[in-house]
């Protein structure tokens, strides 16, 4: 099979556009794949009754690829109540949530949920919308295809979430879809989770943490629709530098495609995403090291002779007192 892997204005899938998304919003659309693809693994964790999830709600989806127009549109939302101090979906001049969406994203059927002072991406998605039956229908809704999520702090330090949801088919095709990594504040352990999606399995998902790959399994779904995970013990390193990479056959691709992420006291080249623009490969490997350098496939790709195919925050567990949501979506 191949993979299609596409830039969206002019950066690679998973790197930084104008922005976004940021180590907070990476973790909201990586937590929401993955009730997407293994709603019932958080049976236990949901602070309400799994039973009372329709049957839809309860069915593994289809993992949801970021968009730049939507995150554009998530983004705008949530500065927008944050800056007024007013979670709506309305904006502060009144505009309707799906009207402020088609200015962004002329993507067909859209949805929005939005939540006020939760206490990280695991907590609003987790404990918020999925426990609150009009947002888990959005996060669980069968033909959405396409997502981004905004966040924004008001002047009291208070975060406004926005998720927005797109209808149409995605213009680009990448496997992994979205990649934490973060210190979960009671020990040195950092966890590093991606999700995947593919026709196929992958023969290999590791995650390269300062030049050193190391293999990840799978800990929730599927092998082709899932969340692959790696913890890595008492980290000395004060600056954490990462990124994935995904095998399957002489197929490889890596998120993000052109830089990596960080995590810790690091010197980035985005403070605002947690990025570098350039990865930190394994010893022996990498564009010039003569290996596979495994970036992206592109549409009229053909596998190469050798083997290789080239191309171009803490997760909160608890909650805030305050806590609000509201859900809308509007099918075309």
């Amino acid at each position: 099979m191949w993979w299609l892997v596409m830039s969206a204005a002019m950066a690679g899938y998973g790197d930084p556009v104008d922005g976004h998304p940021n180590a907070m919003e990476r973790e909201m659309h990586l937590w929401t794949n993955a009730v997407r693809a293994a709603p019932g693994a958080f049976e236990d964790a949901y602070p309400c009754a799994y039973r009372d999830f329709t049957e839809t709600e309860k069915t593994p989806q289809t993992l949801l690829t970021w968009n730049a127009d939507l995150q554009a549109a998530a983004t705008f939302h949530s500065e927008d109540q944050a800056a007024n101090g007013k979670m709506s979906h309305n904006s502060a001049d009144g505009t309707s949530f799906y009207r402020r969406i088609e200015r962004f994203y002329l993507g067909g059927g859209a949805g929005e949920n939005v939540a006020f002072n939760y206490g990280g991406a695991y907590d609003v998605v987790i404990n918020g919308w999925m426990c609150s039956d009009g947002h888990r229908e959005n996060i669980m809704w069968p033909d959405f295809r396409e997502y981004a999520n905004g966040v924004a702090f008001s002047s009291r330090n208070e975060p406004y979430y926005t998720q927005n949801f797109g209808s149409a088919a995605p213009a680009s095709f990448h496997p992994m879809k979205s990649g934490t990594g973060f210190n979960d504040g009671f020990s040195l352990d950092y966890t590093f989770l991606v999700d995947f999606q593919a026709t196929d399995a992958p023969d290999l998902v590791e995650v390269v943490v300062n030049g050193e790959a190391h293999p990840m399994e799978l800990q929730l779904g599927t092998a082709t629709a899932g969340v692959y995970g790696f913890v890595l013990p008492e980290l000395a390193p004060a600056c954490v530098e990462y990124w994935f990479r995904a095998t399957t056959g002489e197929q490889v691709v890596t998120l993000p495609e052109d830089g990596a992420y960080g995590t810790g006291e690091c010197t980035f080249d985005d403070d605002a995403t947690s990025y570098f623009e350039a990865k930190t490969w394994p010893r022996g490997e990498g564009p010039n090291a003569g290996g596979c350098s495994g970036a992206s496939a592109s549409a009229d790709a053909e596998v190469d002779a050798s083997g290789c195919t080239t191309g171009g925050g803490t997760g909160g567990l608890w909650a805030l007192s305050g806590l609000l949501l509201m859900g809308l979506r509007r099918r075309r």
